[in-house]
């Protein structure tokens, strides 16, 4: 998931401001898939890359295990932040989710049934947009939506 380039004042450059427009979802898998994601960081050539912190602990309610597979993604991204020189940000699963509700992204009708990877990396993006860039387009457009 990834957003395309806005202008200075933080508008974007698109006269309509939805996901269709400014949020390009990208769904790589389920098979391995480390060179489609290197293959789409060098090709969007993001300023910024947002992941979530990879914290090693058993899925609750599942047999145990622990997903190994999200570390090697999180260190394809590291390579590609190293070797283009940009910014990569770690961010902790539950301070997204815990500002960017399903709630708030529905508010702000950007929310995409069955495609809980792509709604947790909004999560992440609306989250460094809005608590670490200070950006105040979503916090404004959730505060001017109609509650029900």
């Amino acid at each position: 998931m990834y957003r395309r380039p806005l202008s200075q004042k933080g508008v974007p450059t698109t006269s309509s401001y939805n996901y269709d427009t400014v949020w390009e979802f990208k769904q790589l898998g389920p098979d391995q898939h480390h060179l489609a994601l290197w293959k789409l960081l060098t090709t969007v050539n993001p300023d910024v890359v947002v992941c979530e912190r990879f914290d090693s602990r058993p899925n609750i309610g599942g047999n145990g295990t622990v997903n190994l597979m999200a570390p090697e993604y999180i260190g394809v991204a590291k390579l590609y932040c190293t070797s283009a020189e940009k910014e990569i940000v770690l961010q902790q699963p539950s301070a997204a989710k815990g500002l960017w509700t399903d709630s708030k992204i529905k508010t702000l009708d950007l929310w995409q049934p069955n495609r809980k990877h792509a709604m947790d990396a909004l999560r992440h993006a609306l989250y460094y947009l809005t608590i670490t860039q200070k950006e105040e387009y979503w916090v404004h457009q959730l505060r001017q939506a109609p509650h029900s």
